[in-house]
């Protein structure tokens, strides 16, 4: 298991966790920092599309930000694609469009499961990662176990974002 911190700047004796392996960073266009040397070096990183921000999320900005960091695409473990906290339904039918386009550029890809999934066809070979978003009681969720469970046999990264954290 590899605990995954947001984006931050932290002095040289701080990033040992990170360069060993034992943390990995998130960051999304907003939060990246060129000058952080975790955002180069750490072994495990991976980019979260920032739909879960206040601020809008644009097409536009997600693939500026996705050229800007492209010669980091071989290190990143996957590119979280867009999606909509807490709509299973809204998140399947965004998923084809960003995910080809995505795949495309060359990224590895995070499909995010959502309250409500359970009742739709996951895209299952179609991501590289499962990303568990939606609400903190989705998380706890027998459904979410389940998940898990089939991620794992299928060698398929499974990724829980933040609760309440």
């Amino acid at each position: 298991m590899i605990y995954f911190c947001p984006s931050v700047t932290l002095d040289e004796e701080l990033q040992a966790p990170f360069i060993s392996g034992k943390l990995g960073i998130f960051f999304t266009r907003r939060s990246y920092n060129p000058k952080n040397p975790l955002n180069q070096i750490a072994p495990h990183r991976f980019i979260d599309n920032h739909c879960f921000s206040k601020e809008e999320f644009t097409e536009k900005n997600f693939f500026k930000f996705l050229k800007r960091v492209d010669y980091m695409k071989d290190d990143i473990k996957w590119v979280v694609i867009p999606d909509v906290v807490g709509d299973a339904l809204k998140t399947l039918e965004m998923f084809p469009y960003y995910n080809n386009k995505v795949k495309e550029l060359g990224w590895r890809t995070a499909f995010v499961a959502q309250d409500g999934i359970e009742m739709l066809p996951i895209p299952w070979g179609e991501f590289d990662t499962m990303f568990v978003g939606g609400s903190t009681v989705f998380k706890y969720s027998s459904i979410v176990r389940e998940l898990i469970k089939y991620c794992n046999k299928r060698g398929v990264w499974c990724h829980i974002g933040r609760i309440n954290s």
